[in-house]
């Protein structure tokens, strides 16, 4: 631990898979410009799956600009992060709401916003209307829709909807295994809408954890609150999202990921990836902090030795040297790398991994050839 303060390593980019470098002045711009260069790829016969979007943070600007871009060209992005929950997941959150509506016996009621998601994917409506027929309906037993006025702001399509969605419903409350009830919710009411490819794989992967939770119920004879475990641990997330990157690939989406959750998810290779954002010091995140340092509490950390700026530069610069040799390892073709000198919020960024590959590409914004 000590020998590292001797001197500072730089994260080793490999050269040869560097093949372009998008410098701009506004995020936006450069978002832009990844997603020209993306459907570039995409149209010299590329598979979508073979590209891989890759960031320190996925938010909702870089996901919605980049989606909107490509879904004009007919291509879907595949956001895949280990951190997100399927209640995140509009369909599946739409799959596990109705599940609770058709077992009021677990006393799980879903929220007004929680129906209101529901509606909206299941009737295409608005949010306004979503909630306000949420609000009618809320309860263990959707009501019949006799309200005039709430019949003519939801609209005659809508009214013909509901009262489809609650017979359904009614008639998805007899007896049947947990797995059973997922399976029929998902191929009677969700899988004709068409669902996306991120929405799909969500709701496939729910429909196999409801399974293998049946198979461990079982064993462990839960009886009938095995549903009741099964809501629980999904809303804590025990059950989450996390493995939807290995079916993310298998379909003909780009990947948008984080750094960590490509890295996490062992085996899969890209022919591209994009590194977004790399300006951002995000590139060179520190494990200490105010409170907690998993060095210091370390059994190699040497005793009387003194926690020093310098050292955690040091093992910051370390710590990205893995992960940009991590990324590399998990590319057969090339990487492309994207900054801007401002955030979405207006605010400047100058990192360090964004110099090191402006230095290797020879000159900031080269072009490719």
């Amino acid at each position: 631990m000590a020998a590292r303060a001797k001197g500072h390593r730089a994260p080793m980019v490999p050269r040869r898979v560097v093949m372009h470098h998008v410098v701009e002045d506004l995020r936006g711009t450069m978002i832009e410009r990844v997603g020209d260069h993306l459907l570039q790829l995409l149209a010299k016969g590329v598979a979508p799956n073979e590209i891989a979007v890759v960031a320190p943070f996925v938010d909702k600007v870089l996901e919605h600009q980049l989606s909107s871009l490509l879904g004009l060209h007919g291509y879907a992005i595949a956001h895949v992060s280990g951190s997100k929950r399927l209640l995140d997941l509009p369909f599946a959150g739409t799959l596990l709401t109705l599940l609770q509506l058709t077992h009021p016996q677990w006393r799980l009621y879903p929220t007004t916003g929680d129906i209101a998601q529901a509606l909206n994917v299941l009737l295409d409506l608005d949010p306004v209307r979503s909630m306000l027929l949420a609000a009618y309906a809320q309860g263990e037993d959707w009501r019949a829709l006799t309200d005039a006025n709430v019949c003519a702001r939801i609209g005659y399509a809508a009214v013909q909807g509901y009262d489809f969605l609650r017979r359904h419903l009614a008639a998805l409350r007899e007896p049947a295994s947990l797995a059973e009830i997922v399976q029929k919710i998902f191929t009677e009411l969700l899988y004709p809408l068409n669902p996306s490819p991120s929405n799909l794989q969500g709701c496939r992967y729910l429909t196999e954890a409801a399974r293998h939770f049946q198979v461990f119920s079982a064993a462990a004879a839960l009886g009938e609150d095995s549903g009741w475990h099964f809501m629980q641990m999904i809303q804590r997330g025990t059950i989450a999202a996390d493995r939807l990157a290995a079916p993310a690939l298998e379909g003909g989406a780009v990947v948008l990921t984080t750094a960590y959750s490509l890295l996490m998810d062992k085996g899969n290779t890209f022919a591209y990836q994009y590194w977004l954002d790399i300006s951002r010091d995000a590139w060179y995140r520190s494990d200490a902090k105010e409170l907690t340092n998993p060095h210091v509490l370390s059994l190699r950390w040497q005793e009387g030795q003194v926690w020093t700026n310098f050292l955690n530069e040091e093992l910051r610069r370390e710590k990205a040297a893995r992960t940009v040799l991590g990324l590399s390892h998990r590319c057969r073709t090339a990487i492309i790398a994207a900054e801007s000198a401002c955030d979405s919020y207006g605010s400047e960024r100058e990192g360090e991994l964004a110099a090191l590959i402006a230095e290797m590409s020879g000159q900031r914004g080269k072009q490719d050839d």
